[in-house]
């Protein structure tokens, strides 16, 4: 479906005239699903990807633009922002020099990191975008997860960076959300049509591996030649794919991460992804299976339906969310 048959207004319509057409596909993340390994290799192999046709917005672009302060707000607050003409400037200049098929990739494109809201604001966020955008054809990926290891990969996230969370209050938090994912794709779909929305669950990448998930991901793209395109098993192991910390290194960080400064808390990050990593010491479990029980019997019949309308071909990866 073209963005342009969902914007009716006279400015959109003019803009969308004097505007080379492209196909743009929004990769949104979600955050903790191999994104930072996706965009990695993208980069690795953006010569080879730009002979084929597809170009990409780098992610620190799109988070540095006026358009994309604007949908921060959204995010938090939901509603239309009032700088469309300012937004679509900020926006096309991301496009200039673009092909027809362009890439944009950040995690952060409709959810924050800090202040996280679930995609409760989405619908609003891409409309805008899509009144921004005129007659270009949108499509968006979302990577899924399986809530109660996304919410304890988040919370390791923050202890990553150094922040001072407690798990009880972050679980708490979150609890409070909508933690549908078809709800998010529901939303989604409502704005630029269900065949534009490609969704993919996180966990497949340890049955298929690293390099046919990133195959799958370039195919969406539309990339019709990706067999030698491949991720090593150093890029996919290293920190590119950076690396949860195991219990030891949790337990680690939480005593010492309140005593260090900016910078020490990332040396301590570096040396801890390093040398306990999940890669070699036992992963930290944070989330008691009483706490786990409890969001998967809250969301388990939700995530039945999502695997019926958006993951049906993804049903050996169903156990992880039931």
């Amino acid at each position: 479906m073209s963005v342009h048959e969902q914007t009716q207004n006279p400015a959109s319509e003019q803009h969308s005239r004097n505007s080379v057409h492209r196909s743009l596909t929004l990769h949104i993340g979600a955050h903790k699903t191999a994104s930072s390994l996706l965009q990695t290799t993208l980069r690795r192999d953006g010569k080879t990807l730009r002979e084929r046709g597809l170009t990409r917005v780098h992610r620190r672009a799109i988070l540095k633009s006026e358009f994309h302060e604007s949908i921060r707000d959204t995010i938090q607050h939901g509603g239309k922002p009032n700088n469309l003409e300012r937004d679509r400037e900020s926006f096309l200049s991301l496009l200039e020099g673009k092909s027809d098929n362009v890439l944009m990739t950040t995690e952060d494109f409709f959810e924050t990191f800090n202040h996280p809201r679930f995609y409760q604001h989405i619908r609003d966020c891409l409309e805008y975008v899509c009144e921004i955008v005129g007659g270009n054809d949108i499509k968006v990926i979302l990577y899924v997860r399986n809530q109660v290891d996304y919410i304890e990969s988040m919370f390791m996230q923050h202890v990553h960076l150094g922040h001072d969370r407690r798990l009880e209050g972050f679980i708490s938090k979150y609890m409070g959300f909508d933690l549908s994912w078809k709800r998010v794709l529901d939303d989604i779909a409502s704005v630029i049509g269900r065949e534009n929305v490609v969704a993919v669950p996180y966990e497949s990448i340890k049955r298929v591996g690293a390099t046919s998930f990133y195959q799958t991901f370039l195919s969406e793209l539309g990339i019709s030649d990706v067999s030698d395109l491949e991720i090593a098993q150093d890029e996919s192991e290293g920190r590119s794919a950076n690396r949860s910390y195991s219990q030891d290194a949790f337990d680690i960080a939480s005593v010492i991460n309140p005593l260090l400064d900016k910078d020490g808390r990332n040396t301590l990050r570096k040396f801890l992804q390093q040398k306990y990593s999940t890669a070699t010491h036992p992963r930290a479990v944070l989330i008691s299976d009483e706490q786990r029980d409890e969001i998967r019997d809250r969301i388990r019949e939700d995530n039945e339906n999502l695997f019926s309308e958006y993951l049906s071909d993804w049903e050996a990866d169903r156990a992880a969310y039931l």
